[in-house]
C-alpha cells in the first residue's frame, strides 16, 4: 500500500488548486461528523452511497489507515481519492486479495473490454485462476507495450500525413 500512497501524494502535490479543492471536498463530505477524521462507519456509508461497493469494506479501510489509529486523516484519504479517481484495479480476480503494487492483467481483456482481468503475483505464478485468455502482462510491461503501440501509430500517422502532403517520410521519434 505504501507505493500506492506515495503515488497518490505525488499526484496530489501536482494538482492544480482547483483539483486540490475537489480532493479536500471529497474528504469533507466523507467526514460526516466534521471531526477532521474519517471513521470506519463514515467510510462505509459514504462509499456505498457513492457507488463504490468494491472498496466499501473494512479490509481496505485497514489498508488505508497507515498509522492504525482506527480513522483516516486527510493524507490517508488522499490515497482513497486516488484509488477512486484513477480506476486502478483493486483486487485479484482469483483470490480477492488487494493489489497493492505489481500485478498481472489479461492483455486481451484490457484491449477489448471495459472489465480487466487482474491477478496478484501468486495466483499468476501458481496458475490459481481460470480464464478464457492466456495472454497476461504485468502492469509495467503492459504500460511499455502501450507506449510502443502508440509510437507505431504515431509513425504511421506521420507517414500517412507525409504522403498526403506530397513529401517523403523522414524517420523521427515523435514521443
Amino acid at each position: 500500500m505504501e507505493e500506492i500512497r506515495q503515488a497518490a501524494l505525488a499526484y496530489f502535490n501536482n494538482l492544480s488548486e482547483k483539483e486540490k479543492k475537489i480532493a479536500h471536498n471529497f474528504f469533507k463530505k466523507m467526514d460526516a461528523d466534521k471531526d477532521g477524521n474519517i471513521s470506519l462507519d463514515e467510510y462505509l456509508k459514504y462509499l456505498k452511497k457513492k457507488g463504490f461497493p468494491e472498496i466499501s469494506n473494512p479490509k481496505i479501510f485497514q489498508e488505508l489507515d497507515k498509522d492504525n489509529n482506527g480513522c483516516l486523516d486527510f493524507e490517508e484519504a488522499i490515497t482513497l481519492f486516488y484509488v477512486c479517481a484513477s480506476g486502478r484495479p483493486l483486487f485479484c480476480k482469483a483470490c480477492q486479495d488487494f493489489l497493492k503494487g505489481f500485478y498481472f492483467t489479461c492483455s486481451k481483456c484490457f484491449d477489448s473490454t471495459s472489465q480487466t482481468y487482474d491477478l496478484c503475483i501468486t495466483c499468476f505464478q501458481e496458475k490459481k485462476y481460470e480464464h478464457k485468455h492466456e495472454v497476461f502482462c504485468d502492469n509495467y510491461a503492459l504500460l511499455a507495450s502501450k507506449k510502443a503501440s502508440m509510437k507505431g501509430e504515431m509513425k504511421m500517422f506521420a507517414s500517412d500525413l507525409a504522403v498526403e502532403v506530397g513529401i517523403g517520410f523522414i524517420a523521427c521519434t515523435i514521443m
